[in-house]
């Protein structure tokens, strides 16, 4: 997921029309579970434990990206 996420969010940075932002809005929503529960899992919520050899650094940040990126438009 990391790597789908790196390839919208270059595009959405790049091409910041009302296209890529649908688009964008279109994923964050098909995947919105994901994203809950990722989030959910970094932030330590939901009594789901956290194995230290995860690290999903690199997706939140980049799920906030995304997610900041729709926000401005």
């Amino acid at each position: 997921m990391l790597s789908v996420l790196c390839i919208v969010n270059s595009i959405i940075l790049k091409y910041q029309s009302d296209q890529t932002i649908k688009a964008a809005q279109e994923f964050l929503a098909e995947n919105r579970q994901s994203v809950v529960g990722i989030l959910k899992r970094f932030a330590g919520v939901g009594g789901v434990e956290v194995h230290d050899s995860i690290d999903l650094s690199d997706l939140v940040d980049n799920l906030t990206l995304l997610i900041s990126a729709n926000r401005l438009s």
